[in-house]
């Protein structure tokens, strides 16, 4: 999940008296890169068009997106 860093900034209307807060910025986190777990990540295919998707959705190249079957990290891990 991605969350989104709002700035507020009080102003001034023309004759000087104080408005309401308002978003005046809203920056998103730089990503540098995106693991993807997925259950057909077994085949050569589903891992292309995984990465090919995370790439185009965040704007980032391709070696920092890694994409690994479902499964793959735990039993790495040891983990059930």
């Amino acid at each position: 999940m991605i969350s989104l860093e709002q700035t507020r900034e009080l102003v001034a209307d023309k004759e000087g008296k104080r408005t309401e807060p308002f978003v005046t910025k809203q920056m998103l986190p730089k990503l540098k890169g995106v693991v993807v777990v997925a259950a057909g990540a077994s085949k050569a295919q589903v891992r292309l068009e995984l990465s090919e998707a995370v790439q185009a959705l965040f704007g980032l190249e391709a070696h920092r997106v890694k994409v690994l079957k479902l499964g793959h990290i735990s039993s790495r891990n040891g983990i059930e």
